[in-house]
Protein backbone atom coordinates (compact mmCIF):
# COMPACT_ATOMS: atom_id res chain seq x y z
CA UNK A 1 0.00 0.00 0.00
CA UNK A 2 1.07 3.57 -0.53
CA UNK A 3 2.24 5.10 2.74
CA UNK A 4 1.11 8.60 1.89
CA UNK A 5 0.59 9.81 5.43
CA UNK A 6 2.62 9.90 8.60
CA UNK A 7 1.93 11.33 12.02
CA UNK A 8 4.03 13.83 13.94
CA UNK A 9 2.62 15.20 17.20
CA UNK A 10 -0.90 14.17 16.17
CA UNK A 11 -0.63 16.07 12.89
CA UNK A 12 -1.10 14.38 9.53
CA UNK A 13 1.83 15.04 7.21
CA UNK A 14 2.66 13.90 3.69
CA UNK A 15 5.29 11.24 3.08
CA UNK A 16 7.69 11.29 0.15
CA UNK A 17 5.86 8.32 -1.39
CA UNK A 18 2.74 10.47 -1.83
CA UNK A 19 4.27 12.07 -4.89
CA UNK A 20 4.16 8.74 -6.72
CA UNK A 21 0.48 9.40 -7.33
CA UNK A 22 -0.02 11.18 -10.63
CA UNK A 23 -2.99 13.10 -9.27
CA UNK A 24 -1.01 14.20 -6.21
CA UNK A 25 1.61 15.74 -8.49
CA UNK A 26 -1.14 17.48 -10.49
CA UNK A 27 -2.63 18.99 -7.35
CA UNK A 28 0.78 20.12 -6.09
CA UNK A 29 1.40 21.83 -9.43
CA UNK A 30 -2.02 23.50 -9.22
CA UNK A 31 -1.20 24.83 -5.75
CA UNK A 32 2.34 25.99 -6.49
CA UNK A 33 1.53 29.46 -5.16
CA UNK A 34 -0.52 28.25 -2.20
CA UNK A 35 1.32 25.45 -0.44
CA UNK A 36 -0.72 25.86 2.73
CA UNK A 37 -3.93 25.08 0.87
CA UNK A 38 -2.25 22.13 -0.82
CA UNK A 39 -1.29 20.55 2.51
CA UNK A 40 -4.81 21.11 3.87
CA UNK A 41 -6.32 19.45 0.82
CA UNK A 42 -4.07 16.43 1.29
CA UNK A 43 -5.14 16.24 4.94
CA UNK A 44 -8.71 16.29 3.66
CA UNK A 45 -7.82 13.28 1.52
CA UNK A 46 -6.64 11.38 4.59
CA UNK A 47 -9.61 12.26 6.78
CA UNK A 48 -12.10 11.48 4.03
CA UNK A 49 -10.61 8.40 2.39
CA UNK A 50 -8.21 6.57 4.67
CA UNK A 51 -9.37 3.70 6.87
CA UNK A 52 -7.19 5.04 9.70
CA UNK A 53 -9.22 8.24 9.82
CA UNK A 54 -11.42 8.69 12.87
CA UNK A 55 -14.27 9.53 10.48
CA UNK A 56 -14.13 6.26 8.54
CA UNK A 57 -17.53 4.65 8.92
CA UNK A 58 -19.50 7.86 8.78
CA UNK A 59 -22.06 8.33 6.02
CA UNK A 60 -20.39 9.79 2.93
CA UNK A 61 -21.77 13.34 3.12
CA UNK A 62 -21.13 13.54 6.87
CA UNK A 63 -17.60 12.18 6.40
CA UNK A 64 -16.91 14.90 3.82
CA UNK A 65 -18.04 17.59 6.25
CA UNK A 66 -15.95 16.10 9.07
CA UNK A 67 -12.88 15.87 6.84
CA UNK A 68 -13.39 19.44 5.65
CA UNK A 69 -13.42 20.73 9.22
CA UNK A 70 -10.55 18.52 10.44
CA UNK A 71 -8.30 19.62 7.57
CA UNK A 72 -8.83 23.27 8.47
CA UNK A 73 -10.08 24.20 5.01
CA UNK A 74 -11.93 27.49 4.39
CA UNK A 75 -15.69 27.33 4.88
CA UNK A 76 -16.33 28.09 1.20
CA UNK A 77 -13.84 25.49 -0.08
CA UNK A 78 -15.14 22.86 -2.49
CA UNK A 79 -13.40 19.98 -4.24
CA UNK A 80 -11.91 21.08 -7.55
CA UNK A 81 -11.17 18.75 -10.45
CA UNK A 82 -7.68 17.95 -9.16
CA UNK A 83 -8.88 17.05 -5.65
CA UNK A 84 -11.69 14.89 -7.06
CA UNK A 85 -9.22 13.04 -9.26
CA UNK A 86 -6.87 12.53 -6.29
CA UNK A 87 -9.71 11.17 -4.13
CA UNK A 88 -10.74 8.75 -6.86
CA UNK A 89 -7.20 7.52 -7.50
CA UNK A 90 -6.43 7.06 -3.81
CA UNK A 91 -9.67 5.17 -3.15
CA UNK A 92 -9.07 2.98 -6.19
CA UNK A 93 -5.47 2.26 -5.16
CA UNK A 94 -6.42 1.55 -1.57
CA UNK A 95 -9.25 -0.84 -2.47
CA UNK A 96 -7.02 -2.62 -5.00
CA UNK A 97 -4.03 -3.16 -2.72
CA UNK A 98 -5.98 -3.53 0.54
CA UNK A 99 -9.45 -4.73 -0.55
CA UNK A 100 -10.69 -5.51 2.97
CA UNK A 101 -10.74 -1.77 3.76
CA UNK A 102 -14.08 -1.62 1.96
CA UNK A 103 -15.51 -4.30 4.26
CA UNK A 104 -14.06 -2.46 7.26
CA UNK A 105 -15.86 0.74 6.30
CA UNK A 106 -19.14 -1.11 5.77
CA UNK A 107 -18.78 -2.73 9.20
CA UNK A 108 -18.07 0.60 10.88
CA UNK A 109 -21.05 2.15 9.14
CA UNK A 110 -23.22 -0.71 10.39
CA UNK A 111 -22.07 -0.17 13.97
CA UNK A 112 -22.78 3.56 13.70
CA UNK A 113 -26.26 2.83 12.33
CA UNK A 114 -27.02 0.49 15.24
CA UNK A 115 -25.92 3.18 17.69
CA UNK A 116 -28.09 5.78 15.96
CA UNK A 117 -31.06 3.41 15.93
CA UNK A 118 -30.74 2.74 19.65
CA UNK A 119 -30.69 6.47 20.34
CA UNK A 120 -33.76 7.01 18.15
CA UNK A 121 -35.69 4.24 19.90
CA UNK A 122 -34.83 5.59 23.36
CA UNK A 123 -36.12 9.01 22.33
CA UNK A 124 -39.37 7.41 21.15
CA UNK A 125 -39.75 5.48 24.42
CA UNK A 126 -39.33 8.67 26.44
CA UNK A 127 -41.83 10.51 24.25
CA UNK A 128 -44.44 7.76 24.74
CA UNK A 129 -43.92 7.74 28.50
CA UNK A 130 -44.36 11.48 28.65
CA UNK A 131 -47.48 11.35 26.50
CA UNK A 132 -48.97 8.80 28.91
CA UNK A 133 -48.62 11.45 31.60
CA UNK A 134 -50.26 14.03 29.38
CA UNK A 135 -47.01 15.90 28.90
CA UNK A 136 -45.05 16.67 25.78
CA UNK A 137 -41.24 16.53 25.84
CA UNK A 138 -41.24 20.35 25.73
CA UNK A 139 -43.54 20.55 28.76
CA UNK A 140 -41.44 18.02 30.61
CA UNK A 141 -38.27 20.03 30.05
CA UNK A 142 -40.04 23.17 31.28
CA UNK A 143 -41.31 21.45 34.43
CA UNK A 144 -37.90 19.96 35.13
CA UNK A 145 -36.15 23.31 34.73
CA UNK A 146 -38.63 25.06 37.01
CA UNK A 147 -38.64 22.53 39.84
CA UNK A 148 -35.12 21.19 39.48
CA UNK A 149 -36.43 17.67 40.03
CA UNK A 150 -34.43 14.71 38.84
CA UNK A 151 -35.59 12.54 35.99
CA UNK A 152 -35.06 8.84 35.49
CA UNK A 153 -35.27 7.56 31.92
CA UNK A 154 -37.27 10.61 30.90
CA UNK A 155 -39.84 10.26 33.77
CA UNK A 156 -40.11 12.63 36.74
CA UNK A 157 -39.80 11.10 40.19
CA UNK A 158 -43.19 12.52 41.12
CA UNK A 159 -44.83 11.08 37.99
CA UNK A 160 -46.73 7.79 37.92
CA UNK A 161 -44.76 4.64 37.24
CA UNK A 162 -45.55 2.18 34.47
CA UNK A 163 -47.49 -0.16 36.79
CA UNK A 164 -49.79 2.64 37.97
CA UNK A 165 -50.39 3.87 34.45
CA UNK A 166 -51.23 0.34 33.29
CA UNK A 167 -53.86 -0.07 36.00
CA UNK A 168 -55.79 3.01 34.83
CA UNK A 169 -54.92 2.96 31.16
CA UNK A 170 -57.46 3.16 28.39
CA UNK A 171 -57.22 0.79 25.45
CA UNK A 172 -55.21 3.42 23.53
CA UNK A 173 -52.77 3.75 26.41
CA UNK A 174 -52.39 -0.01 26.61
CA UNK A 175 -51.28 0.05 22.97
CA UNK A 176 -48.66 2.62 23.89
CA UNK A 177 -47.47 0.51 26.82
CA UNK A 178 -47.17 -2.49 24.50
CA UNK A 179 -45.16 -0.31 22.16
CA UNK A 180 -42.77 0.58 24.99
CA UNK A 181 -42.30 -3.10 25.82
CA UNK A 182 -41.63 -3.93 22.17
CA UNK A 183 -39.12 -1.09 21.83
CA UNK A 184 -37.36 -2.06 25.06
CA UNK A 185 -36.97 -5.62 23.77
CA UNK A 186 -35.63 -4.33 20.46
CA UNK A 187 -33.10 -2.08 22.17
CA UNK A 188 -31.82 -4.87 24.41
CA UNK A 189 -31.42 -7.15 21.39
CA UNK A 190 -29.46 -4.50 19.49
CA UNK A 191 -27.24 -3.80 22.49
CA UNK A 192 -26.55 -7.51 22.76
CA UNK A 193 -25.32 -7.61 19.17
CA UNK A 194 -22.75 -4.82 19.64
CA UNK A 195 -19.95 -6.93 21.26
CA UNK A 196 -20.00 -9.37 18.31
CA UNK A 197 -19.96 -6.47 15.83
CA UNK A 198 -16.96 -4.95 17.59
CA UNK A 199 -15.15 -8.30 17.61
CA UNK A 200 -15.82 -8.74 13.90
CA UNK A 201 -14.40 -5.28 13.21
CA UNK A 202 -11.27 -6.13 15.18
CA UNK A 203 -10.78 -9.27 13.06
CA UNK A 204 -11.35 -7.32 9.85
CA UNK A 205 -8.81 -4.70 10.94
CA UNK A 206 -6.24 -7.46 11.51
CA UNK A 207 -6.84 -8.65 7.94
CA UNK A 208 -6.52 -5.08 6.62
CA UNK A 209 -3.15 -4.65 8.31
CA UNK A 210 -2.01 -8.01 6.93
CA UNK A 211 -2.99 -7.01 3.39
CA UNK A 212 -1.31 -3.65 3.86
CA UNK A 213 1.92 -5.31 4.96
CA UNK A 214 1.85 -7.76 2.04
CA UNK A 215 1.20 -4.93 -0.42
CA UNK A 216 4.14 -2.98 0.99
CA UNK A 217 6.41 -6.00 0.52
CA UNK A 218 5.26 -6.46 -3.08
CA UNK A 219 6.00 -2.83 -3.75
CA UNK A 220 9.45 -3.25 -2.25
CA UNK A 221 8.58 -1.34 0.91
CA UNK A 222 11.25 -1.43 3.57
CA UNK A 223 11.13 -0.58 7.23
CA UNK A 224 9.36 2.57 8.25
CA UNK A 225 11.08 5.51 9.87
CA UNK A 226 10.53 6.84 13.37
CA UNK A 227 7.12 8.27 12.55
CA UNK A 228 4.00 6.18 12.67
CA UNK A 229 1.12 5.89 10.25
CA UNK A 230 -2.03 7.33 11.74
Amino acid sequence: MLHLFERDNFDVIISAEAMTLRTMVALAHKRTRDQELFFKEVKYLFHYCDYRSQFDGQEKSVRKQSAHFAAGLPADWVENVEVQALVEEYQRTLETLVPTTKLLRIGRQGLNEVSDSIETIIIEIRAIRLSLQGRSPTQERKIASQSGMKKINGLSKNGPDIATMAATATEAKMVQLDRIATLNTKVMKMIGEIPNMVKDLENILVQVKKEESEAAELRGGGKKGNREDP
